[in-house]
């Protein structure tokens, strides 16, 4: 199907231990008017780490499968996870209870990977 339209949403990096991951995330639109967001991940490890350890090191599936980004159907659950996960730190922390902001985008990335389309 032909993209009619693209708008970018995002595009700025979240900021791991080990790591610096850049997401990329457009909003396509086809020809039949439907939704998609095009998320894309780039993981930049720092170089003078010993250890690259990735975030998601021990979740093989998501490395196999999610790690470079996904396409999900836009609707108001994807909307809340897609501005979750964009949203400043600070501000997140005041509403995802006791987990920290960057456990909590973690959390958010792993949910996308389950919404692929």
């Amino acid at each position: 199907m032909v993209i009619s339209n693209q708008e970018l949403i995002y595009n700025g990096d979240l900021e791991f231990p080990t790591c610096v991951l850049n997401i990329d995330i457009k909003l396509n639109t086809y020809g039949d008017d439907k939704q998609y967001y095009n998320i894309s991940y780039k993981w930049n490890f720092v170089q003078d780490s010993l250890i690259k350890i990735h975030p998601f090191f021990n979740d093989k599936e998501f490395l196999k499968n999610s790690s470079c980004g996904e396409i999900i159907f836009k609707n108001s659950l994807t909307d809340k996870l897609i501005e979750y996960l964009i949203m400043d730190n600070c501000d997140l922390e005041t509403i995802s209870g006791t987990t920290d902001a960057l456990t909590y985008k973690q959390s958010i990335i792993k949910s996308i990977s389950m919404f692929w389309d």
